[in-house]
């Protein structure tokens, strides 16, 4: 299986709309429950960044960062079937958003929900250091406030016609 990435070097010099459109244009190929280990050497030379899930029809559900932790680590966290794992905030939003009480059982049933939806990857080169965790903060927040995720909180919205340079502080 290939993981399906968008690098930020490809979009240095084009504005937030470049970006938001080919993400809403991505294939939506890659299934999360599907992926493997071995995958993730695809994305060994950029591996934090920020990770959108889609649902079954195409639509964003949920955006999240891998900035302390590489991809494979935090994306590992979302697979976590214990109730009481606070980090598995895409699980939890499902489960809260279904009215179900909180049991083991409905919370297995909204991880189930989890791994069918396709997600996208948009990488960050290794070598930014300090910096890249806070430009991995603002696309984050820049990729809420413009996709409007069902699952996320979302902050104002950004200025489309930002130059993702001018987003991201380099």
């Amino acid at each position: 299986m290939s993981i399906e990435k968008i690098l930020v070097s490809d979009y240095m010099k084009r504005t937030l709309t470049d970006l938001v459109e080919d993400i809403q244009a991505s294939n939506k190929s890659t299934i999360f429950g599907e992926m493997r280990f071995k995958d993730f050497i695809e994305v060994a030379d950029s591996p934090h960044g920020v990770y959108v899930f889609f649902d079954s029809h195409g639509k964003p559900e949920y955006i999240g960062k891998a900035s302390s932790q590489i991809f494979l680590g935090r994306l590992a966290v979302h697979c976590d079937t214990r109730l009481d794992n606070w980090m598995s905030h895409f699980a939890n939003k499902v489960l809260k958003s279904s009215g179900q009480p909180r049991t083991p059982q409905n919370y297995i049933s909204a991880l189930k929900r989890v791994l069918d939806c396709s997600i996208l990857l948009i990488c960050f080169e290794d070598n930014i250091g300090k910096q890249n965790t806070k430009n991995i903060a603002r696309l984050e927040k820049a990729l809420r406030s413009t996709l409007k995720p069902s699952l996320n909180d979302c902050s104002q919205v950004e200025d489309m016609s930002i130059a993702i340079s001018a987003l991201l502080c380099f």
